[in-house]
């Protein structure tokens, strides 16, 4: 005994030591694929250096084929290939809002290409084609012209979309200005399904020898040329190529140089079979990869493409970004290396001519399987500044979508009506969310949570991480450690709070778990190539994981939620999904083999990246099950396009480094620009004990992250805001408070997303009014919450710099600190002196925001308080805000349960008026909007009065004040350094959110 304790000691040991060594905190390269050890990548690599120097294009368009469904709005034709016979079909539809999808498939291939489930990650039901488009077919061109709606400025912007018939090539015109090429440099390549017995291609180099050529260098492209005419002098085997040639469908008299059906024909190796970590992929159906490249024109700044730790905008890496959803341990900064998740939603930023604002397009590549997306920047000379990029998958079909914008906002709302709107989460979601793993036992849960009330900080919920299980058996509870479960949570709730359970996805190996149990005898695993059912290792040693492409295993892992069946649940309990990539311990790159089946005989290798979000769904379902009047709140760490419909999102096991905390906002940033605005990081980073100052750093940014939870690592110090002192303690508490004070912003700014599709966090460039700046395309320390609040993160000690520069784009009457009143002009760069006390926090003149003043114990205990509304003027005096309302918690908005007003503030006087909200998922048209209001029975026990309007920055002292047209109370007092500025408030007015055609009167009316 005394031996197995040393033993453990020395293993607690080497485990601490090596958590504090600085190297160790970087992730295992070698674990993960670069685009060379990947066949699908570095083949297409080597095929680019080949087709470039070919005289003559490969594919091309037969004009006779092309036919226009007018019903549909869809262009189709069939592609030809110079060296093979069989042929590609093509698919062009123009959908409502300036939202454009184009598909290339085989025809009569020897397997059917996987395409994504209808209405899975793509809502297909609900896209609605653009009726009226114009359509052309000549001889070397087709030609579809049509409107874009243009939300922005409510008005019509001409699209336009051109099939070049030969060589075969896409271009994408908005407001009569090229955006997109696809297929431009005539990179495509699409490896038919084959058979193995056929006659392999000629050998070709080692895989490490193969050109990477890109395009960049032509030198690369040069040395690959050699390589491959070395080769095949060395070869001398002419019946074997004229075999080969002869499987390939190649005419014969074709001379060797230029016979080139796809990249296999250039770098076979890895084609059938390929191996890494030492472990073998058997690849039975052989190479069947897809590839092509897309040209940006008039563009230097690209965004988006989430899951990567990147800045922003995002750089052009010697490797191509990676999209396979991985359980990456430690990730490092600033490269492609792939993480959680996947959606490959480009953004690009188009130069205009002068006196035109840019226009703003995206890209969608809705390929499941491993993708890369290699960028690179090219100006020819004469030529606009071009974005190139190339996009190559590892099997299934060529499916992407094109967003004309023209606005950012426009982007935005085409993704959404492609990929569906969010669902609308339960307030107690923008709450505080308190985590580590783990908290250890119950008595542990209660101390955390008196000592939030004994120090007055506002909480929401609170987690418990896989050590509450029994032996990491889901669904399970440690009966010594977590004895009353149930009545845990009901304590926990009595104060309006919650509670969350972690739920993975890999099921431990235990004949008495009766999830394992179940999920075997229904045959629910996903199973090896010879048919026995997949093990793997995770958490809880050997373990097998549900198949959750399979609708029955949906629908059996949501019964698992049904509060009979997860014993000492409650319905205030809620999900946490982690290791969903899935993460397999033993497995290739930690996850599992390409050669697994699921579903419908289909391979892992095609469906990889829909795991973690078919994992979601599932849970998300499950809850909606258990109780179908409670919205749900499932976090989940893996995700794929239509994740944003099921809960929330974190970016996964950050550090304790002020570089993690800087990272923080545009990795934000690019999730928002892809469809997920519910989406924090670990506040006070996962890895590692946090420093005071890095802590209170990190939780005055993360409070407007739209998820806000502190979490933290096993073996690191307790992190809780009492334990560094008094000081740190006031200022985190200040800082919470903030973040409940401005939950009815937060709420209405997510009511915007879920029913907009408005992302709830933003680059300063989205604004319209902003995106003529170029200034805001580089700036990756800042961003916009909602529309009317710009904070910026502090990324080191003051001890090392006691300023932050600021930059504040042009607005009309400038810009007011959100703590000290101040007005600070825009359009310029201010160096701010830091306070310990809160991070730079700026509120757009014009704007009004509402808010609620008293510090409760969680979000609930709000529903009482009175509302206030803040006004800041422009320069014109006026001002325009929004607040959203509903019971917050159940799906009655959908039946237009809530109320949503707009707040103006004109010629010195305030008015409310009811707005209508888009219910469903459709792109909204004036016939969907219907003014919707709240009645007082809704609202019980709500409390909408209002307790105060302050009107910041006014010149002067003002004493007189009138609500509906009766004197009422005001006083004005000085800013806090606002420089002669003053602020007034009107104390109660007789006035309330949700009643109409109100005014209060500040001063005189105008």
């Amino acid at each position: 005994m005394a031996l197995a304790r040393r033993l453990r000691m020395i293993s607690l040991l080497l485990a601490i030591s090596t958590w504090l060594l600085p190297s160790a905190l970087s992730v295992d390269r070698h674990k993960f694929k670069k685009c060379s050890e990947s066949s699908p990548c570095r083949r297409y690599r080597s095929y680019i250096s080949r087709v470039q120097a070919l005289p003559d294009s490969l594919y091309t368009v037969d004009p006779s084929s092309v036919a226009f469904d007018k019903n549909n709005v869809t262009l189709t034709w069939t592609v030809s290939h110079r060296h093979h016979d069989g042929k590609l079909q093509g698919v062009l539809q123009v959908l409502e809002g300036g939202a454009l999808r184009v598909t290339v498939d085989e025809v009569a291939g020897l397997r059917e290409r996987y395409r994504l489930p209808k209405d899975d990650a793509i809502v297909d039901s609900q896209l609605r084609p653009q009726h009226g488009a114009d359509v052309s077919v000549g001889a070397t061109e087709s030609a579809v012209s049509f409107g874009c709606w243009d939300a922005t400025a409510k008005s019509i912007t001409p699209g336009r979309v051109v099939l070049q018939h030969s060589p075969f090539k896409l271009a994408f015109y908005v407001r009569q200005r090229l955006v997109q090429v696809v297929n431009g440099d005539q990179l495509m390549n699409l490896e038919r399904y084959r058979k193995k017995e056929e006659p392999p291609p000629p050998p070709q180099p080692p895989a490490a020898q193969a050109a990477a050529a890109d395009g960049e260098a032509d030198e690369e492209g040069d040395e690959g040329d050699e390589q491959q005419q070395q080769q095949e002098q060395q070869e001398g085997d002419e019946g074997k190529k004229e075999a080969a040639a002869e499987a390939e469908g190649v005419a014969k008299d074709e001379p060797e140089a230029k016979v080139i059906v796809d990249a296999v024909s250039v770098d076979a190796d890895g084609a059938w079979e390929e191996s890494f970590g030492g472990h073998r992929d058997s690849r039975p159906h052989g190479p069947s990869a897809v590839g092509v490249d897309v040209a940006f024109i008039g563009v230097e700044h690209v965004y988006g493409l989430p899951e990567h730790a990147a800045p922003m905008p995002l750089p052009s890496y010697p490797e191509p970004y990676r999209f396979f959803n991985l359980d990456v341990f430690e990730y490092e900064l600033d490269n492609e290396m792939a993480l959680y998740g996947t959606v490959p939603h480009l953004v690009a930023i188009h130069d205009s001519p002068k006196g035109q604002p840019p226009v703003v397009t995206g890209f969608l590549w809705t390929n499941p399987s491993e993708s890369w997306a290699k960028l690179m920047q090219e100006t020819k000379e004469g030529d606009l500044p071009t974005k190139y990029s190339w996009w190559v998958a590892e099997t299934g079909v060529m499916d992407f979508f094109v967003f004309l914008g023209p606005t950012p906002m426009n982007v935005m709302k085409q993704f959404h009506s492609v990929a569906g709107l969010p669902t609308m989460p339960p307030l107690f979601a923008l709450g505080k969310h308190q985590c580590r793993w783990n908290y250890k036992d119950e008595a542990d849960v209660f101390d955390v949570d008196s000592n939030f009330d004994k120090h007055d900080i506002p909480y929401d919920v609170i987690w418990l991480d896989i050590e509450h299980t029994d032996g990491k058996k889901y669904f399970t509870w440690n009966n010594h450690l977590f004895p009353k479960p149930a009545e845990m949570i009901d304590k926990i709730a009595a104060k309006g709070r919650k509670m969350v359970t972690i739920v993975d996805p890999h099921i431990k190996k235990d004949d008495n778990y009766y999830v394992y149990r179940e999920c075997r005898h229904q045959d629910l695993f996903v199973k090896k190539p010879d048919g026995t059912q997949y093990e793997g290792w995770c958490w809880p040693g050997s373990s097998f994981y549900p198949d959750f492409t399979n609708p029955q295993v949906r629908d059996f892992w949501a019964s698992l939620f049904d509060l009979s069946r997860y014993e000492g649940s409650t319905k205030d309990l809620f999900i946490w999904n982690d290791m969903n990539e899935p993460s397999v311990f033993n497995g290739p790159e930690v996850s599992m083999q390409r050669d697994i089946i699921h579903y419908g005989q289909r391979e892992h290798r095609e469906v990889h990246n829909l795991y973690g979000m078919y994992y979601h769904r599932a849970t998300f379902e499950g809850l909606t099950r258990r109780d179908p009047n409670q919205r749900p709140f499932v976090l989940t760490r893996s995700f794929f396009i239509g994740t944003h419909r099921y809960g929330y999102v974190w970016t996964g096991d950050n550090a304790a480094e002020w570089s993690h905390l800087e990272i923080s906002i545009p990795m934000l940033l690019s999730h928002a620009l892809g469809g997920i605005s519910y989406i924090g990081a670990d506040v006070g980073g996962f890895f590692k004990n946090p420093e005071p100052e890095l802590l209170y750093r990190w939780h005055q940014l993360g409070i407007w992250y739209p998820f806000y939870r502190a979490h933290a690592h096993l073996e690191t110090a307790r992190r809780e805001p009492w334990l560094f002192g008094q000081e740190v303690t006031d200022i985190i508490r200040d800082t919470v408070t903030t973040r409940y004070r401005m939950l009815p912003y937060l709420y209405t700014a997510t009511a915007l997303f879920a029913m907009r599709g408005e992302p709830i966090i933003r680059p300063l460039w989205f604004d319209n009014a902003f995106i003529s700046d170029p200034q805001t395309y580089t700036i990756s320390d800042q961003m916009m919450v909602g529309g009317s609040v710009m904070v910026k993160a502090v990324t080191q000690p003051m001890a090392k710099n006691s300023t932050a520069a600021v930059y504040l784009p042009e607005n009309p009457g400038g810009w007011y600190d959100f703590y000290t009143g101040a007005r600070l002009s825009g359009g310029q760069t201010h160096v701010v002196s830091l306070s310990q006390r809160y991070v730079p926090t700026y509120v757009r003149a014009g704007s009004v925001l509402v808010s609620k003043g008293r510090r409760r114990r969680s979000s609930t205990q709000q529903r009482l308080d009175p509302f206030t509304v803040d006004v800041y003027p422009s320069d014109k005096g006026e001002a325009t805000g929004l607040i959203y309302e509903d019971d917050h918690n159940s799906w009655a908005y959908k039946k237009g349960e809530f109320l949503f007003q707009q707040l103006d503030f004109r010629q010195n006087t305030l008015t409310a008026k009811s707005l209508p909200l888009p219910l469903d998922d459709k792109t909204p048209t004036a016939k969907d909007f219907t003014p919707h209001s709240l009645t007082k029975k809704d609202f019980t026990p709500h409390n909408l009065n209002i307790e105060s309007i302050r009107v910041h920055g006014a010149p002067a002292s003002v004493s007189e004040c009138k609500a509906k047209g009766a004197p009422v109370h005001c006083r004005s007092r000085e800013e806090p350094r606002g420089g002669g500025v003053y602020v007034v408030a009107v104390k109660k007015p007789p006035v309330k959110i949700g009643e109409e055609g109100w005014t209060v009167t500040v001063g005189t009316a105008v």
